[in-house]
């Protein structure tokens, strides 16, 4: 397991991979929220009402910072979060 501490505005996030057997699961936790890469569920974010967004295709960090975002839960929508949005962009939201 990989941990990163990211600069976005002056605050920091974290990201987080974790190599599995045939993927790598890849997460960006903000204040307000998260970015995860397309093996998580937007079924569980909506469930427990997590400011949450999917980006697809990525495999690590970096490339999920330069992803733009293909689904956002309701609760993401609510502060501002669309698809479409850079994932920079939205963890800025997310502060």
């Amino acid at each position: 397991m990989k941990i990163h501490d990211i600069k976005i505005k002056e605050k920091f996030v974290q990201g987080i991979e974790i190599p599995l057997k045939n993927a790598t699961l890849i997460l960006i936790v903000a204040p307000k929220g998260y970015i995860a890469c397309g093996y998580w569920s937007m079924q569980s974010a909506e469930k427990f009402g997590d400011v949450a967004c999917i980006v697809r295709g990525v495999k690590n960090i970096d490339a999920l910072l330069k992803a733009k975002i293909e689904e956002v839960s309701p609760a993401a929508e609510k502060i501002g979060l669309k698809k479409g949005m850079s994932a920079v962009k939205a963890l800025e939201k997310m502060l």
